[in-house]
């Protein structure tokens, strides 16, 4: 969790109680740790359920590794019966990458059942993605400010010389210069779909023209995943 600009660290008595219930999320599973010279270098968790093992989460699997843990869990799955395995996690990880090159296929992403409940807060903590965003772009530099409508609340960003300076949240007024519907803002935070993409789907995002190229900038799509353990 810790290479995620904003994460959830477990804490041990967190780690203790899944262990003891054996539950994480609202999954049952087992956890595996993977040592190298007698400590542990990465840990997975998985279940078997109805012929097919789930791998609900794992961190630390690397390319020197994922062949051993692919060959467990094949190995527990043909135990019980199972012939299929599942994995749950993002597909830009080692052990995913490893899946694809066996022949595994991607399914689409489990429903998006998200809500920002404060947005100034959360665009502040993303500052310095938009910083680094706005650095590789042809806005390079750039000052100004961008408001964000979010039916209730307007958070402004403001920018100087490419660097973030403040998001000042305030009651939402009639001014639409950019407005975009609360409920499907997570999709476009995270990258899961593109401007023209919500556009399409949801008349009521409205993006003055002006704005368009910054706010593709700031929000490209991507490869977007939601850590359903978490």
């Amino acid at each position: 969790q810790r290479k995620y600009l904003v994460h959830s660290i477990r804490s041990t008595r967190e780690w203790e109680t899944q262990e003891k219930v054996g539950i994480v999320g609202e999954h049952q599973s087992k956890t595996y740790a993977v040592k190298k010279d007698g400590k542990v270098k990465a840990y997975f968790r998985a279940e078997v359920k109805e012929k097919t093992v789930l791998l609900h989460e794992f961190a630390g699997i690397d390319t020197d590794s994922v062949s051993s843990v692919a060959a467990f869990l094949r190995h527990i799955g043909e135990e019980k019966g199972a012939m299929e395995l599942v994995s749950r996690e993002a597909y830009v990880e080692p052990f995913d990458e490893y899946l694809f090159g066996l022949g595994a296929s991607k399914r689409h992403v489990y429903g998006w059942q998200m809500k920002v409940v404060d947005h100034r807060r959360t665009l502040e903590k993303l500052a310095p993605v938009f910083e680094t965003r706005i650095e590789n772009s042809p806005h390079k530099g750039y000052t100004g400010t961008i408001p964000l409508n979010f039916y209730t609340v307007t958070v402004t960003l403001s920018f100087k010389g490419g660097k973030f300076k403040e998001a000042i949240g305030v009651p939402a007024k009639q001014k639409n210069d950019i407005l975009i519907n609360p409920r499907i803002f997570p999709k476009m935070l995270l990258g899961s779909r593109s401007l023209d993409e919500l556009e399409e789907e949801y008349p009521d995002v409205r993006i003055k023209p002006e704005y368009r190229p910054l706010i593709d900038t700031l929000f490209p799509k991507g490869d977007a995943h939601i850590h359903t353990t978490y």
